[in-house]
């Protein structure tokens, strides 16, 4: 069962309105093309659906606390670039991630949102919702400071 987040179905019937949407995850390639379609209805189609094939396998190189050498975490990265010989300008582009480390090399396109934890009271998709309609007809959304995003906002948190 694919548990969906509060007000997704608002989320990307309006964001499907006035700008391109996409979906690019970690998960597995079959895991993410079977939630895609259980959250896009079959009027919106998505752009394309990546999974962690188009991502890039990047260790996390740390040094644990005895000095020892550690190389047994790691992320899939997002690199825009890759989708930048598809058309896509990435002055217009944003990246919408729970894990800031998955699109550490494009920060300038990236905002983040909090994880969810199946939360029913959650209204974060509505907070989003809000910050993406004022950025619609930005030139560059790479020159917009996202990182406090959610003080930029009118709706009550």
């Amino acid at each position: 069962e694919v548990i969906k987040r509060p007000y997704l179905e608002q989320f990307i019937f309006n964001c499907s309105k006035c700008f391109r949407l996409a979906v690019w995850s970690s998960g597995t390639d079959d895991y993410v093309e079977e939630i895609v379609k259980h959250i896009f209805p079959d009027t919106i189609k998505p752009e394309f659906v990546w999974g962690r094939s188009r991502a890039t396998y990047c260790p996390v190189v740390d040094i644990d606390t005895s000095g020892i050498y550690d190389a047994s975490h790691f992320d899939y990265v997002k690199k825009l670039k890759k989708i930048k010989p598809l058309g896509y300008s990435l002055e217009k582009t944003i990246i919408i991630d729970d894990t800031p480390s998955k699109s550490k090399d494009n920060y300038g396109n990236a905002i983040y949102v909090k994880a969810f934890a199946g939360e029913t009271d959650d209204r974060e998709l509505l907070f989003l919702e809000e910050y993406l309609m004022g950025l619609k007809d930005c030139k560059n959304v790479r020159k917009i400071e996202k990182r406090g995003w959610r003080n930029t906002i009118k709706t009550s948190l």
